[in-house]
C-alpha cells in the first residue's frame, strides 16, 4: 500500500494531497518575515513548509563564493556573500520550529551538504528534501539511510537511470522510507518541459510509494493533472509578494494562488466518488 508518514501527517492514495509551501531562502535571512510566510502558508492550507540552509563555504569553491554578483536580485556584491545573506541564523531555525508546532504545520528542510545537515539532525527536524543534485551523493545518501527519517527526493536535474542508481543505493541499505517527485529543473518551468505524464512511469516502477510534483510552473492547473495520474504530494515555492527581490519570488506563488490550488486538488479528490453509478 503506497503511504509514507511526513511529520504530523500520513500521506496515502486516498487521503488529501500533501501539499508543501517551499519558502526556501524567499525569507531573505528575516525570522520576521519567515514567520509571517509560515503563518500565511498556514492559512492557504499546506501541509508543510520547507526551507533550505547551507553552509556556503563549504558548498562552494573559494573561486565560486568570491565571483562577483551584479544581478539585480544581489544583495551582496559576490555570489557567496550574497547566499550567505539569505540563510537564517543558527539560533532562528528552534524558533521556527516551535512556531510551526504551534500552528500546526509541518516543518522541514533542505540541506545542501554534511555541516547542515547535521545541525538541522540537531535541532529535531522530521524529515528531510533530497534536492536533484544531491541524487548523485552517495555519501549523504548513506547519511540519511543512517538517520532513518523520510525523504522527499526530487528528480529535477536526473534521468531514470539516475534515479534507480540512487534508490537501488537506498534499498540496499535497507532504507525505504522514501518519496519520489516528478521536477524539471527549470525556473520558472514552461508547460511543454513539465513532463507531467513521467509520473505515470514513477508509479509503475515504484508500486509502493508515493509519488508527487515539484511544480516550477507560474500557474495553478498542473497539479490537478498530476492529481489524477496519481500523485499525492505537490510542492510549490511561496512567497507573499512576486515582485520582492530574490532568485526565487518571480516562479512562486502568492497566497492567493496557493488557496486556489489547494481548493482545487482537495475538490478533485472529493469529487472522484466510488466509480459505481448511482
Amino acid at each position: 500500500m503506497r503511504q509514507i508518514e511526513l511529520g504530523s501527517k500520513i500521506v496515502t492514495q486516498d487521503g488529501p494531497t500533501y501539499v508543501i509551501a517551499e519558502i526556501g531562502n524567499n525569507h531573505g535571512g528575516d525570522i520576521e518575515l519567515a514567520k509571517k510566510m509560515v503563518l500565511k502558508a498556514k492559512e492557504c492550507g499546506a501541509s508543510a513548509v520547507k526551507f533550505q540552509r547551507r553552509n556556503n563555504k563549504n558548498l562552494f569553491t573559494e573561486h565560486f563564493y568570491n565571483s562577483p554578483y551584479n544581478s539585480e536580485n544581489s544583495f551582496a556584491p559576490t555570489y557567496g556573500k550574497h547566499r550567505d545573506y539569505l540563510e537564517l541564523k543558527d539560533e532562528y531555525y528552534p524558533i521556527l520550529i516551535n512556531y510551526c508546532k504551534d500552528l500546526e504545520i509541518d516543518f522541514f528542510a533542505t540541506p545542501f551538504e554534511e555541516q547542515s545537515l547535521e545541525y538541522l539532525e540537531s535541532v529535531g527536524t522530521p524529515f528531510y528534501k533530497v534536492a536533484s543534485g544531491d541524487i548523485f551523493n552517495f555519501k549523504m545518501l548513506k547519511i540519511y539511510s543512517e538517520i532513518g527519517k523520510p525523504l522527499i527526493i526530487s528528480t529535477g536535474g536526473c534521468t531514470l537511470e539516475d534515479i534507480k542508481l540512487a534508490t537501488d543505493f537506498l534499498e540496499s541499505n535497507d532504507f525505504h522510507k522514501y518519496t519520489l517527485l516528478q521536477c524539471t529543473a527549470s525556473y520558472p518551468c514552461d508547460f511543454e518541459y513539465m513532463n507531467l505524464d513521467f509520473i505515470n512511469t514513477l508509479m509503475e516502477l515504484y508500486p509502493n510509494k508515493i509519488i508527487g510534483l515539484s511544480d516550477h510552473n507560474r500557474g495553478i492547473a498542473l497539479p490537478i493533472y498530476a492529481y489524477a495520474l496519481g500523485a499525492r504530494i505537490v510542492e510549490r515555492h511561496f512567497t507573499l509578494d512576486r515582485s520582492m527581490k530574490g532568485t526565487d519570488h518571480a516562479f512562486s506563488l502568492e497566497p492567493t494562488g496557493l488557496s486556489k490550488m489547494i481548493r482545487d486538488l482537495e475538490a478533485v479528490r472529493l469529487s472522484r466518488g466510488t466509480g459505481i453509478k448511482e
